[in-house]
């Protein structure tokens, strides 16, 4: 019975609280009506949009870094991931400079971007750009390029080539630095050359070696010299080479042919025809052989190229004109007292004449040193000797007469 009277009580407890949430329901409802006026939902001002909208430092989410040598420097720069989307498809960005970056330098970068999209999507940047100062570049590192280089010459002045010699120097300066000189002219003792010295920018780059100076004079100088006049030049020794040459040439007993002429010629017509049997007519003695005048020549300068290319033979050249006087007779012994006298015009040549620094001459047209000692001859006259040899070449050389005419007495 008492678990019957229990249950009973409990469904009663339901039913009240049942009644409780229904009347507790329709005063709710019934306040709703009274009340349908309020707005369910409230429209924001823009001062709540303003006062929602982030701040955002670009800069805080931008990197920039520098790679190379200064003065020869690059960067790279972009943003990082955590940078907010949009920002980062709408914000674009320049720099002042991106090349040639020096330790130091101060750059700009600049932002572009519209301002109102960003607004709308709760946006605005802190700053629109910022200064970076270039750093962590490579330094330069100088080295000096003419240190130990030889620099020297070849040939004979005023026709110098110059050359250089980098064996001596620092593995940088050999491995990494050009040197050039001006190789369209010549040189001549007494004349600057101007050596340059530079290092590729890859090379700066990729080393950071740059030259201390770029360019360094030198004197050229000790190099023997191409005779352009004969003063205050000894010529001894030529003189001497010349005498004993020509000494031995005119020291002979008989001689069909002397200096290119022979006696069963020309000769025997100018001289001897009638007295001496043309068939038996030979030189038997010289009586002298004087020089009566002599010439200076050198090259005038537009013709330097014929005679580095060998169209023209000599620079310079000495030319001395003499007279031979030479004997002939009849070559069988019982007409032996048939003689007569003749003059050989003759023009010794001396070309190529060249001085070195201790004072010793050489010359010749073979090799430097071959000492040839060139001759024309003819029965006529000083004058045609002079003419044929010297004067014939005024358009090539400037020619001048040496006061001085005892080049030359034998016998």
């Amino acid at each position: 019975m008492r678990n019957k009277d229990n249950r009973k009580k409990l469904l009663g407890l339901f039913a009240i609280m049942t009644m409780v949430l229904m009347i507790l329901t329709a005063c709710q409802s019934g306040d709703s009506e009274t009340n349908d006026t309020t707005p369910l939902t409230t429209t924001k001002t823009n001062s709540d949009i303003e006062s929602e909208i982030v701040i955002f430092d670009y800069f805080s989410e931008f990197w920039l870094e520098f790679y190379g040598t200064t003065g020869y420097g690059t960067l790279e720069m972009g943003y990082y991931t955590s940078m907010p989307s949009v920002i980062a498809n709408n914000v674009r960005y320049m720099v002042s400079a991106e090349e040639k970056l020096e330790n130091g330098q101060k750059i700009t970068v600049q932002l572009s971007y519209d301002a109102d999209l960003l607004k709308r999507s709760g946006y605005q940047l802190k700053d629109d750009s910022m200064i970076y100062t270039v750093y962590g570049l490579r330094e330069l590192i100088p080295i000096d390029p003419f240190e130990n280089l030889e620099v020297y010459g070849s040939g004979i002045s005023p026709l110098c080539d110059i050359h250089l010699n980098e064996v001596d120097c620092s593995k940088a300066v050999q491995q990494y630095v050009n040197f050039g000189v001006d190789r369209s002219i010549y040189y001549a003792n007494g004349d600057t050359i101007v050596v340059e010295a530079w290092i590729d920018e890859e090379d700066t780059i990729k080393t950071g070696y740059v030259v201390m100076q770029s360019y360094k004079e030198y004197t050229l100088s000790g190099m023997p010299r191409y005779v352009n006049s004969l003063e205050n030049v000894d010529l001894t020794s030529l003189e001497s080479e010349l005498y004993d040459r020509l000494l031995a040439a005119i020291s002979f007993s008989k001689a069909d042919k002397l200096f290119g002429v022979y006696a069963k010629g020309p000769f025997h017509q100018k001289y001897a025809d009638g007295i001496i049997n043309f068939n038996y007519i030979e030189f038997s003695d010289v009586s002298f052989l004087r020089s009566q005048c002599a010439y200076f020549l050198t090259i005038k300068q537009r013709e330097i190229e014929d005679f580095l290319s060998g169209k023209i033979g000599f620079y310079n050249q000495l030319s001395i004109i003499a007279v031979c006087r030479v004997v002939a007779s009849d070559d069988r012994v019982q007409y032996s007292s048939n003689r007569v006298e003749g003059d050989i015009y003759l023009g010794f040549m001396l070309s190529n004449i060249v001085e070195y620094p201790d004072g010793r001459i050489i010359w010749g047209i073979e090799s430097e040193d071959s000492q040839e000692i060139n001759y024309s001859s003819n029965l006529v006259s000083v004058s045609s000797i002079a003419e044929s040899s010297v004067f014939a070449l005024g358009n090539q050389y400037n020619i001048t007469e040496l006061e001085r005419k005892d080049w030359l007495d034998l016998k």
